[in-house]
């Protein structure tokens, strides 16, 4: 529904992909054990562990926090939904109760958060994005009353 209000608006090359964030860096594991060393005849030999010069850690903790920025917004909006549908929009606009209700959904996500980061799992998300119409490329029809 929502790709054939953009084809008939004249956006292209409609592209959508999905895509798996993960929701933090790994728990820190066990420190590997030495390695032992290898004697040769006539001389010895030395066993080194490769120098890892970076990780992604750091990455899958900033997608972590996108992830999880992107998630809290999506419960935010289902909320102010919810109270809108219940008629009580007039307090969406004020500091009323029901802004202070909606917040509450909020609560707990950072226990959530931890959890899954502890678990390994990640935020599941659809991304996508459409070129808009050039100019001259096409019309939108408008119909007008005389």
């Amino acid at each position: 529904m929502w790709l054939a209000r953009l084809a008939r608006a004249g956006f292209q090359e409609t592209r959508r992909a999905w895509l798996c964030l993960p929701i933090g860096g790994r728990p820190p594991g066990k420190p590997l054990p030495a390695l032992p060393g290898a004697a040769a005849a006539g001389g010895k030999t030395v066993t080194l562990e490769a120098m890892v010069t970076g990780s992604t850690d750091a990455a899958a903790a900033l997608t972590g926090v996108a992830g999880s920025w992107s998630w809290e917004r999506w419960l935010l909006r289902c909320e102010m939904e919810k109270v809108a549908g219940e008629l009580r929009l007039a307090d969406t606009v004020t500091a009323g109760s029901a802004m202070t209700e909606a917040g509450k959904c909020l609560e707990g996500v950072s226990a959530i958060v931890e959890e899954g980061r502890l678990c390994g799992a990640g935020w599941r998300m659809l991304n996508g994005y459409a070129r808009k119409p050039k100019v001259g490329t096409g019309f939108i029809p408008l119909k007008v009353d005389v």
